[in-house]
């Protein structure tokens, strides 16, 4: 049996689209997929898409074997790693299967043929693949949009004259909000506040200006 966990190096992989909003149609999204060359190494690949989804002609033809982890072409989202990762250890569900197809996998220059048994292995961890590692634990939302729906600078006891320690202590507050309640926050609290902190001080300026 052969150990593939060298493929996963961290513990998720959050998945984005464009825009975030999953009520409106996404024209650019993220997509995870994990691929067996033909030299038997495995790896986990990251995608963006535009439009159609194409399909690299290596893995049309099965010259490399690759199976889609998961997209956010409906919704950002957050891909398991640490299970993803076992499951490729030695003995793990994925590293059988991946034994079982490296077997019987020949690959040529432009396609490649699977033994009957290869291809039962294949077509289970494609299955495997695609309902076993989407983490459900975990919303995915934009920094900025949370922070605003959330009551804006006013929740955090913020405003256009707070310093730079209070918007620290309060990106601080964020994290552990997040943290506490599941959230996988796009970009840094702490650049969002001080946006929205650089926003509201020149909104003053402005409303200073019309006086």
């Amino acid at each position: 049996m052969t150990d593939y966990s060298d493929a996963i190096t961290c513990a998720r992989l959050v998945l984005t689209r464009t825009p975030m909003d999953p009520s409106l149609g996404a024209y650019r999204y993220d997509g995870a997929l994990l691929r067996m060359s033909r030299n038997g190494s495995v790896s986990l690949v990251e995608r963006g898409y535009s439009g159609a989804r194409m399909i690299p002609l290596e893995e049309r033809y099965h010259v490399a074997l690759a199976a889609p982890l998961g997209d956010a072409e409906a919704r950002a989202c957050v891909i398991d790693l640490v299970r993803l990762r076992a499951d490729l250890e030695e003995g793990g569900c994925l590293s059988v299967l991946l034994d079982r197809m490296a077997e019987g996998h020949t690959a040529g220059r432009e396609r490649g043929t699977l033994t009957e048994d290869a291809e039962e292995a294949y077509a289970e961890f494609v299955e495997i693949c695609a309902t076993r590692y989407l983490d459900d634990r975990f919303t995915v939302l934009d920094v900025t949009d949370w922070l605003v729906d959330g009551g804006g600078l006013g929740a955090l006891n913020l405003s256009a004259t707070s310093s730079e320690a209070e918007i620290a202590a309060a990106a601080e507050v964020v994290l552990e909000g997040a943290h506490r309640d599941g959230i996988v926050l796009i970009g840094t609290p702490l650049e969002a506040l001080r946006a929205l902190v650089e926003e509201a001080r020149s909104e003053c300026i402005e409303d200073a200006d019309a006086e």
